[in-house]
């Protein structure tokens, strides 16, 4: 049940009473129980602050559940981003590769036409 604050405050305290630890030991029920807790919670002093703490834990899983979807989605957004990119940059190769095969091939074809109707037409590879 204990719990150290982080620097620099370091307060060390029990998570079930918010009460300091050095105020813990085998006589509050040990270091794995809280008789101070206990004994406040059977008289009602912590049912509002339990509600609240509860309210706050509900909030922060609920603003949690929808950061990590936001999250994950502009993880994808960026990926997919990314592979549309890629993909685009390949469709514009092939597509300057079938230009640059189509203006020779039509070279080739036209200076085919030119010589003389005895030599062999020449042939792209």
């Amino acid at each position: 049940m204990h719990i150290t604050c982080t620097p620099p405050c370091k307060f060390d305290f029990c998570w079930l009473c918010l009460g300091a630890w050095s105020e813990h030991g085998e006589r509050t029920g040990g270091f794995y129980a809280c008789n101070h807790y206990e004994t406040a919670k059977q008289e009602g002093v912590y049912d509002e602050a339990e509600k609240r703490r509860e309210m706050a834990k509900n909030s922060l899983e609920r603003y949690t559940h929808y950061y990590e979807r936001w999250a994950t989605n502009q993880s994808q957004l960026h990926v997919t981003k990314s592979n549309d990119e890629q993909q685009c940059k390949a469709q514009f190769v092939k597509s300057q590769l079938c230009n640059f095969h189509k203006l020779w091939s039509t070279v080739l074809e036209d200076s085919s036409h030119c010589h003389s109707q005895e030599q062999p037409p020449l042939q792209a590879h």
